[in-house]
């Protein structure tokens, strides 16, 4: 196993690392939509914490030796289910073709105030190419 920590991101709010390497996977911690850079809120809307949070998964990955193109699932936790329009949108123009699987629940309440937190698992490596298997 290795630990990522990722110099561009705020660092962790408790003993967890950004990420783990096991094996070719990456496992990305959650991350909170409220935490700037600077430890100062990113946005109080849902659209502004929603990009907030693929920026700083797509900085994990990239500090992992991997990219949005390589995310094999992406968890989505909303305050609020009628955020999911937004976060849907969000992700179309994040991932654009490549479509990973994917939750978006609702979680309720969820720490600092945030409206979203988001964790990943991606394939490390170079970006590869997409299959698409479309079952009749």
């Amino acid at each position: 196993m290795r630990m990522i920590h990722c110099e561009d991101c705020p660092p962790p709010h408790g003993h967890y690392s950004h990420a783990v390497i096991h094996r070719d996977v990456v496992y990305v911690s959650g991350v909170l939509g409220n935490a700037g850079p600077d430890g100062r809120a990113a946005g109080r809307d849902a659209q502004t914490q929603i990009d907030y949070c693929l920026e700083q998964i797509a900085r994990i990955l990239a500090a992992a030796g991997s990219g949005l193109g390589q995310v094999l699932k992406l968890n989505v936790h909303v305050r609020d289910l009628s955020l999911w329009p937004v976060a849907n949108a969000a992700c179309a123009r994040a991932f654009g073709a490549h479509r990973p699987a994917r939750i978006i629940a609702p979680a309720g309440e969820l720490r600092c105030d945030s409206l979203v937190e988001m964790d990943a698992i991606a394939a490390l490596g170079e970006e590869a190419g997409q299959t698409d298997i479309v079952a009749s």
